[in-house]
């Protein structure tokens, strides 16, 4: 690690830094704790802060032996800290201008082990990371630590006192009506109510407690508004389209608790997913029964979305659902941290399967006999591949101590001057292509000259799908084929095609928001996010870019909220350091 980086870059929400002449500084614990509850990061031992903490310079360790001893003396003292959440490969001692540093780096601990606490009562000792300081967290985030803690499946407590009274009769009737019309043989539809919900952990005997009644599952998903409040008095839903953009209009459309309907998250799901999808065009096709296809990624990726928010939610904590549909994005948010560290699950979107931890499990059964959701681990894998067949930039995934906010961007990786010279080569047919086709096609623009191994350097798919999809390109004269068969031959971009009215008017449509699909997302941009997308597009990809470039793709990305420095690193594919002196 390059200490004098860290220096230049100052402290943040990853990096400390704390003086290490007098011995191991007893606050050091309280950074520990912070680090391994929230997103980890590394402590710099022996540098000292001037100017407001403003300027840090080395001034050293005395005895580093010493040092070490009273550092592990306290990690492993319970009276101090509950978890030793480091370990000897995790502490770096080095010589800087002959003056001795210690440097620690800690990563966020399993769930299962939080919180990371100092002294004896997490109520009080229990820290978060915020900026470049470490805050007491309150007793309400604690108290969600501990239930994220437990193997207990959350959606399964069991509220005393409810009945089948407190179940919304339409609900659970559309409920049945579904199943029955997916699979006519399903064992859910032959019982009565309480069987059913039984079934489905909706509702249980709880002999250890000695109550029956409704499951947190069985009130937030077929409950009425009062028998919910009175169980969750924190629950609250709502949706939001902002596509305005007069800022004295806060909304155009909503869907929220305003008494005219009963907001159990069935019936917030069927009227927000229409909502969602609506304008989104269905490509024309058919499945083996001749029957034609409502479905795309896009519309998948959307509900994936929407029943992760409602499934991953921890309705006991504070805060609310919220789903808003902007013109630049769609946002969705939910109380209750993720269970999963945020690059464990970008690294498993990458290998296409995660291992989900699912916080309420019999919602997800119940949202799966719908068939509105598919088996857990499945969802961010197919919201990722959806959005970049789209050529959009990457969903952001935003994890704190209290919410999780997802994320999905409307503004395209490709500038749109290459975009319309693409259309111009590939014609009406561009809305068609192929996640792979349009890749080929970027790469080909973008390089000149590409080839079978370079196409592989930069896609999942296997060879083979990458040779049939060439072969289509090159026959419909997208791309043109050079050199000799197998490992030495190439593909450059086609020549445009004389436009005609048909192209035209494909072209003029291409972009407005009743036109996008699975293979054409888009939305009512304006002039000025059209140059957003170029923007950010040309830092993307350029090795060099001016810095006034730079500062306005990060506000085009910041325009709608905060987005960390890590996020806009993967971005803008530059990294931290780069773009720190921008910020």
């Amino acid at each position: 690690m390059d200490i004098r980086e860290l220096l230049a870059l100052g402290e943040n929400t990853e990096i400390e830094f704390k003086r290490g002449l007098g011995g191991f500084p007893a606050d050091a614990l309280e950074t520990l704790s912070a680090f391994a509850n929230t997103k980890g990061g590394t402590i710099v031992f022996g540098v000292m802060s001037k100017n407001n903490e403003t300027v840090h310079e080395i001034d050293g360790i005395r005895n580093p032996s010493s040092f070490l001893k009273a550092m592990w003396d306290s990690l492993n003292n319970t009276q101090r800290i509950n978890f030793p959440c480091i370990r000897d490969e995790n502490v770096f001692q080095m010589e800087i201008d002959g003056k001795q540093v210690i440097y620690i780096t800690t990563y966020p601990v399993d769930r299962r082990l939080r919180p990371i606490f100092t002294g004896k009562n997490p109520f009080g000792g229990t820290y978060k990371r915020n900026h470049s300081g470490d805050y007491v967290c309150s007793d309400a985030e604690v108290r969600q630590m501990l239930r994220d803690a437990s193997e207990d499946p959350q959606d399964l407590i069991v509220f005393d006192g409810t009945s089948e009274n407190d179940i919304d009769q339409k609900a659970i009737s559309a409920f049945r009506s579904i199943v029955t019309s997916r699979t006519p043989n399903s064992l859910y539809i032959q019982e009565d109510n309480i069987g059913l919900l039984t079934r489905l952990g909706g509702w249980r005997q709880d002999p250890i407690n000695n109550v029956e009644g409704l499951t947190l599952a069985g009130i937030v998903m077929f409950g009425k508004e009062r028998s919910i409040l009175n169980a969750l008095p924190n629950y609250f839903v709502d949706y939001q389209e902002l596509s305005s953009g007069d800022p004295e209009i806060r909304w155009t459309d909503r869907i929220t608790m305003d008494g005219t309907w009963e907001p159990n998250l069935f019936n917030f799901y069927r009227r927000v997913y229409p909502e969602l999808v609506r304008g989104l065009r269905t490509p024309f096709q058919l499945d083996d029964d001749a029957v034609r296809k409502e479905d795309t990624p896009v519309k998948h990726a959307l509900r994936e979305a929407l029943v992760n928010t409602l499934t991953h939610a921890d309705y006991r904590a504070k805060g609310s659902i919220r789903i808003s549909m902007r013109k630049d994005a769609y946002l969705f948010q939910n109380p209750g941290r993720s269970l999963l560290p945020v690059p464990m699950i970008l690294e498993a979107v990458r290998k296409q399967r995660l291992d989900s931890i699912p916080r309420n499990p019999n919602l997800q059964m119940m949202f799966r006999a719908l068939g509105w959701a598919e088996r857990s681990g499945t969802g961010y894998p197919k919201i990722f591949r959806a959005w970049r067949g789209q050529q959009r930039l990457d969903p952001l995934i935003v994890d704190d101590t209290e919410k999780i906010t997802v994320t999905l961007p409307l503004l395209s990786l490709v500038p749109r001057m290459v975009e319309r010279e693409l259309r111009g080569i590939v014609g009406t047919q561009y809305a068609r292509l192929k996640e792979l086709d349009k890749l080929i096609l970027l790469m080909a623009h973008q390089f000149g000259e590409i080839s079978h191994p370079t196409i592989q350097d930069s896609s999942s798919e296997h060879p083979k799908i990458i040779t049939e999809r060439l072969t289509y390109l090159a026959r419909e004269g997208w791309i043109s084929r050079h050199g000799t068969s197998g490992r030495g031959r190439t593909y450059r971009l086609g020549v445009p095609k004389e436009p005609d009215l048909v192209d035209a008017m494909g072209r003029d449509s291409a972009h407005s928001k009743e036109n996008f699909d699975d293979n054409a997302l888009t939305s009512t941009h304006s002039d000025d996010q059209s140059h957003a997308e170029d923007l950010i597009a040309l830092v993307r990809s350029s090795g060099r870019a001016m810095p006034q470039q730079t500062e306005n793709a990060i506000l085009s990305l910041c325009q709608n909220g905060f987005v960390s420095l890590a996020d806009l690193s993967v971005q803008l594919n530059r990294s931290v350091k780069t773009l720190r002196p921008h910020i």
